[in-house]
């Protein structure tokens, strides 16, 4: 009431029954001190799970995530359960993904969980002169950044296994090829000129978005000679594209009567044909 409206000015008691019933939470804007201006100074990190175990990702059915919050640049981790080491690793692989685009981590922000505010990564934080902030429990909000990427990208997911006819155990795989592939290189609103979170990182570039293909259409993967049972036997087999791979350079592609992943670099695409749809 009008009092509460002077006593800001005036300095006038605080009422303890008005404290008691109309207190609300506070803004997290408000509780910024620190003003962000480099890539690296601030990383949120939060995981995202359990869930169905994913396919490729062998007995994967969590994922971490890690955001930079001045650029945006994130990227994701997928892991097999909610433990200090896996956590280790994961901001390892995140850590070598950010020298790739020139800078270094030197700030960790995450929430209270166990795996986050273990020994074993106040230790590795500790060794590489990374500073922690944990967030206060039941306060998600103080690492929205990251808490964006879950909402923006399982709905995305969804979308994608309804409209392929997939199974949702292929979850993992295209929540990386969105956030690790996609996501980085697509304008943000938060930038001027159309700037992608991958432009704003000191590595710079134009996004290079020509090696993506559409998730789940029919491809044709040459057969190497080698392995060809004889001279007459089919040059190609058809599968379907599960994406980029993070590790060889080349395409995913997996052959559903085999049920086996292959990753190769010699492949012919129909990306106007999901594989499921016939």
């Amino acid at each position: 009431g009008l009092a509460g409206k002077l006593s800001r000015p005036v300095g006038l008691p605080k009422c303890d029954p008005c404290m008691c019933g109309k207190s609300k939470l506070r803004s997290i804007k408000e509780q910024q001190d620190i003003e962000v201006t480099f890539c690296g100074q601030v990383t949120q990190t939060d995981h995202w799970g359990p869930a169905v175990e994913c396919l490729y990702y062998t007995g994967c059915r969590y994922a971490i995530g890690f955001r930079d919050a001045f650029s945006r640049f994130s990227w994701v981790v997928l892991v097999k359960n909610r433990t200090a080491p896996e956590v280790i690793n994961a901001f390892k692989i995140y850590c070598a993904v950010c020298r790739k685009r020139g800078f270094d981590v030197v700030g960790l922000d995450s929430d209270g969980i166990s795996e986050f505010v273990s020994e074993e990564l106040y230790d590795f934080c500790d060794d590489w002169a990374i500073e922690r902030h944990v967030s206060c429990r039941y306060t998600s909000q103080q690492a929205g950044l990251i808490e964006r990427v879950w909402g923006v990208s399982f709905p995305k997911i969804r979308a994608v296994c309804h409209e392929a006819k997939v199974s949702l155990r292929n979850w993992g795989l295209v929540l990386v090829q969105w956030v690790n592939f996609v996501m980085n290189w697509l304008p943000h609103s938060a930038f001027d000129m159309l700037k992608s979170p991958a432009m704003m990182t000191p590595a710079g570039g134009k996004g290079n978005v020509r090696n993506l293909r559409r998730l789940f259409s029919v491809c044709w993967p040459v057969t190497p000679k080698e392995v060809r049972e004889n001279k007459i036997s089919p040059t190609a087999t058809r599968c379907y594209v599960c994406g980029l791979s993070d590790v060889y350079k080349g395409w995913i592609v997996c052959n559903p009567v085999t049920q086996t992943y292959e990753h190769t670099y010699n492949v012919r695409f129909d990306e106007y044909t999901l594989y499921f749809h016939d």
